[in-house]
């Protein structure tokens, strides 16, 4: 069947444990703020779980960052909480 919009969000994060407690929503808020304070900072303390899904993120943040364009500032940016980044 047709899954619902929240449960396709979820699908997204499937397999980790942190989706399932938190929803969908929440993760992806909380790995914007984990990636906007591990550029800022240049290192963070986080659990392990969260370190291991915030390290996709960041990777992803770093190859926008090298690509260049004016397209990939503005998708990095837009992920990026703070707008001086």
């Amino acid at each position: 069947g047709a899954a619902s919009p929240a449960c396709a969000m979820t699908t997204k994060f499937k397999g980790l444990k942190l989706a399932s407690t938190k929803g969908a929503a929440h993760l992806k808020s909380l790995m914007r703020t984990q990636v906007t304070q591990l550029i800022k900072h240049e290192r963070i303390e986080t659990t392990l779980a969260k370190a291991k899904l915030l390290k996709r993120f960041a990777d992803k943040m770093v190859t926008l960052g090298k690509k260049g364009k004016k397209r990939h500032y503005i998708q990095a940016s837009s992920f990026v909480r703070e707008s001086e980044m």
